[in-house]
């Protein structure tokens, strides 16, 4: 979802409609933003919810946001887009560092942490490989509904592996950054 928005996402909005490079950055730059504002305030929101959960409902809203762009394509659905996307992100982000710690056997914490942030660059090369040509034969629609369909897929894959691997043992208890409650 993340290269999507990176990559793809400015050359829909300003071959498509029209947006800018100017506007597209303001916009842009609105996203990190948010997450300095807002990253620590979500992540003490999201305590009382299970990794799983935030996994599937972070990777849900960001695929879910570039649905705007089927309803309006105007300045304002893009801050909206945006604003969904960037919060879906927060939601995820903390979930997947948690739930990757909890899979990883003892002393191979950081290596898992690292498989996984090297495994988000397989997106880098993924995203405009097959979106940009995937948009080309079947329009801006088609694309959106299949970013919104790989991301119920993860969302999917994230709960059935919860699933799988929820036996006694497969899973150590990972103590929040924040502490139970904190923020509420």
């Amino acid at each position: 979802m993340i290269y999507t928005y990176e990559t793809v996402l400015p050359i829909v909005l300003s071959q498509s409609h029209g947006l800018s490079p100017s506007d597209w950055g303001r916009v842009y730059a609105l996203g990190p933003a948010l997450v300095i504002l807002f990253q620590l305030r979500i992540a003490r929101w999201i305590v009382g919810f299970s990794p799983t959960f935030c996994l599937a409902a972070g990777t849900i809203l960001m695929g879910a946001a570039f649905l705007t762009l089927m309803i309006q394509a105007t300045l304002g659905a893009v801050l909206v887009l945006t604003l969904a996307f960037i919060v879906g992100n927060m939601i995820w982000g903390p979930a997947s560092e948690q739930a990757a710690l909890r899979l990883a056997p003892e002393g191979h914490q950081g290596a898992y942490l690292g498989v996984m942030s090297s495994s988000i660059w397989l997106g880098s090369a993924l995203v405009p490989g097959l979106g940009l040509p995937l948009r080309e034969h079947f329009g801006d629609t088609g694309l959106w509904i299949a970013v919104l369909s790989i991301a119920l897929l993860s969302a999917a894959s994230y709960l059935l592996t919860n699933r799988m691997a929820h036996t006694p043992g497969s899973y150590r208890k990972v103590t929040p950054p924040f502490g139970k409650g904190v923020g509420r």
